[in-house]
């Protein structure tokens, strides 16, 4: 083991800490220039080689029903 342990190992924030963090990054957005430098440097994202359900796959094309898609939009998804 390299170095010491972290204090906060086995430890959880309070729900004061939890309110002031949530209250001091409400509303903040990450910039473009921050988010280019993000994908540049390897970023990858969460959901990256994981697989949907069945269930979520479902629920996915139920939120998508009827809606038009696609590059024109003349056609909306029909329930088979």
């Amino acid at each position: 083991m390299k170095g010491k342990p972290s204090v906060f190992k086995n430890k959880c924030h309070t729900e004061e800490a939890k309110r002031k963090n949530r209250d001091a990054h409400t509303g903040k957005k990450q910039s473009k220039e921050t988010m280019r430098l993000k994908y540049e440097n390897g970023y990858i994202g969460p959901m990256k080689g994981k697989k949907a359900t069945e269930e979520t796959k479902e629920k996915m094309r139920k939120s998508k029903l009827g809606k038009k898609r696609g590059k024109y939009k003349e056609k909306a998804i029909k329930d088979e």
